[in-house]
């Protein structure tokens, strides 16, 4: 739309807004100016007839960056096909290093030995076991000190025997067999005094430590293994260590804990072998197999 605009009699040209106030003053003269011609007419009002401002064309917010996408793609269709030309170009070998990388031929001066069996060289003899008496070594036993040898053997042998008593023991006297258990407890405490004489005087020995962990009278089997002794089901605490006795080979090893002077304590029980005599105790008695069969 254009500007429209007033002239005064003084001849200042005043612009009109697009709603006409109803009085107008000249800024220059101060006069009113009426809105009507001198001969009663319409007051003659000037529009300026402009090219109107346009409008800036929508913008294209993707268009740099699809331009930029096919640029990188060219660039990166360039690189590979150019890795792709000089990958598969063959480079000319130097006739230096080819001449050194050119397997040499044999020529017939060169000697070829052949062998037609390996020989057989003979056996060396061995030598004889060099067999050490170590009380006729002067310094390697001291002096005043007993051959451990025999009685350190007896007294693994007793150790052992009695860790399979103690087992024994705990399973007589929670299935309810006390006669056979006392039988056990007095054989028990037998070994356990026939170890106490064996060990005295080694007492100084230092492998004489791993000999005192054992079953003594007294003590008070309270786990075996991953079994564990419920007051309330005693009973099936020695069901367990039965069935495993029934099951194990020679040279079997199992934890045990006891308590011992109120104290628990726990060892380790290797059985070798087990003893027939306390064996029967608990375990049942095999079946005889028909004659014939």
């Amino acid at each position: 739309m254009g500007h429209r605009s007033v002239q005064c009699a003084c001849g200042a040209e005043i612009p009109l807004p697009e709603l006409p106030p109803s009085v107008l003053h000249c800024p220059r003269c101060g006069d009113r100016l009426s809105f009507g011609g001198p001969g009663g007419g319409p007051v003659q009002v000037r529009e300026d007839i402009r090219e109107p401002i346009r409008p800036l064309p929508p913008r294209r917010p993707y268009y740099p960056l699809v331009l930029l996408g096919i640029a990188g793609v060219f660039l990166s269709g360039g690189l590979i096909g150019a890795i792709v030309y000089f990958a598969r170009r063959e480079r000319p070998l130097d006739p230096a290093l080819a001449e050194g990388v050119r397997a040499r031929r044999r020529g017939n001066d060169e000697p070829v030995i052949s062998i037609r069996e390996i020989p057989v060289l003979p056996e060396t003899p061995k030598s004889p076991p060099i067999q050490v008496d170590p009380s006729k070594v002067p310094g390697l036993i001291p002096e005043g000190l007993p051959d451990a040898a025999g009685p350190v053997a007896r007294a693994q042998e007793l150790g052992i025997r009695a860790n399979l008593s103690g087992l024994v023991l705990t399973i007589l006297s929670l299935s309810g067999s006390p006669a056979e258990a006392a039988e056990v407890e007095a054989d028990l405490a037998r070994q356990d005094g026939e170890i106490r004489a064996l060990l005295a005087p080694l007492a100084e020995r230092p492998e004489i430590r791993s000999m005192k962990d054992y079953f003594k009278p007294g003590d008070e089997l309270t786990g075996f293994g991953n079994l564990a002794l419920d007051p309330f089901h005693r009973r099936a605490f020695a069901d367990g260590i039965r069935t495993w006795i029934s099951e194990a080979q020679g040279g079997a090893l199992a934890l045990a804990t006891v308590v011992r002077d109120g104290r628990p304590r726990s060892f380790s029980m290797w059985f070798p072998e087990f003893a027939g005599d306390l064996t029967r105790r608990i375990l049942p008695a095999p079946k005889k197999r028909p004659a014939g069969s």
